[in-house]
């Protein structure tokens, strides 16, 4: 038998559900994913936390669906779109907050979300 997942990752949660074939949901999960707030405007978070939250929102809609995860044959993935910052793999990587802070899993805060508006003065200045 065949099944297949569905994987939405929004601002607040990565939601996962498996399906039948006929498109039966048998099973769901979601992980919540911290915003986190320095500064008036800003909101940002880190990708590691982002892909944890994906990670394990799949693993619990496999386990919640009671299936074999090598009997998934399709998977469907919408995500938010936000800026995310990278640098060298091998290092911490590149913050976007203004003083460097951390998740609070200790994952550096590299994405700048929708909802940040750090670059206000900047866009008026250009119109």
């Amino acid at each position: 038998m065949s099944f297949f997942l569905g994987v939405d990752v929004g601002t607040g949660s990565a939601r996962a559900g498996v399906f039948d074939a006929k498109g039966t949901l048998l099973g769901t999960y979601a992980k919540e994913l911290e915003t986190y707030r320095p500064k008036s405007g800003f909101a940002q978070q880190a990708s590691t936390e982002i892909w944890d939250a994906v990670v394990d929102a799949v693993n619990g809609a496999v386990s919640a669906a009671g299936i074999d995860p090598a009997a998934v044959s399709g998977i469907g993935f919408d995500a938010k779109c936000s800026l995310v910052v990278t640098g060298d793999p091998q290092s911490v990587g590149l913050s976007i907050d203004p003083a460097g802070s951390v998740g609070s899993s200790g994952a550096t805060q590299d994405v700048i979300l929708w909802m940040d508006h750090r670059a206000q003065k900047d866009a008026e200045a250009i119109n």
